[in-house]
């Protein structure tokens, strides 16, 4: 379920920063409500991307948590078909590592990032598949660098959503959670920081 990075440390205080786009703020209510001995700020928006985040991150002088967890990379650049794949990679992993630079001047001391769904098609409602093939071709790509920050970065972890996520029932269209989809992501998110996970009902 995850890539645990470095372990907690019982002297840091219990504050967790969410950083996120819309998918993310699937589980505003759920995180905090499954950490309720810990200081829980969520920030983002939708549509929300990885150059503005790190903006808006420095611009606001409030410090992150002791441990952040990015949901961000559904709103990023790609070229279709892996076209100029390693000029798009290079800009999104300067956007990465800027954003991990300005978290760690704010405070954070552990990062857990979350891969993102990359879904069967027949777990996407019949709906919604044609708008999510405009976009869906390229998280492949994200996930790609992801994996290879975590190995590049020994204090970033990985939040695997992509490995637990391929189940129906989770989302309302190929990405956007429903109430399962949030629970199960919240215990994605706790494997990630190196917290005790629940069984999800309903899984």
């Amino acid at each position: 379920m995850a890539n645990a990075g470095i372990k907690l440390d019982k002297r840091w205080p219990k504050t967790l920063t969410l950083l996120t786009d819309s998918v993310g703020l699937g589980v505003k209510d759920a995180l905090p409500a499954a950490l309720p001995d810990w200081k829980v700020d969520v920030r983002g928006r939708p549509a929300l991307m990885l150059k503005a985040a790190n903006a808006e991150l420095a611009a606001d002088p409030a410090p992150v948590g002791a441990v952040v967890v990015v949901a961000l990379g559904y709103n990023s650049l790609w070229g279709k078909d892996r076209s100029q794949y390693d000029t798009w990679a290079a800009q999104f992993n300067r956007e990465v590592d800027a954003l991990i630079a300005t978290l760690r001047e704010k405070g954070a001391k552990k990062i857990v990032w979350v891969t993102l769904r990359d879904p069967d098609p027949s777990l996407i409602p019949a709906a919604a598949l044609a708008q999510a093939e405009k976009y869906t071709w390229y998280f492949p790509y994200v996930n790609e660098q992801l994996d290879a920050l975590a190995v590049r970065d020994p204090l970033v972890a990985l939040a695997d959503w992509a490995a637990v996520s391929n189940l129906p029932g989770l989302t309302y269209d190929a990405i956007h959670l429903k109430t399962l989809g949030a629970n199960l992501m919240v215990e994605t998110m706790k494997a990630g920081v190196g917290l005790p996970t629940a069984p999800v009902p309903g899984l």
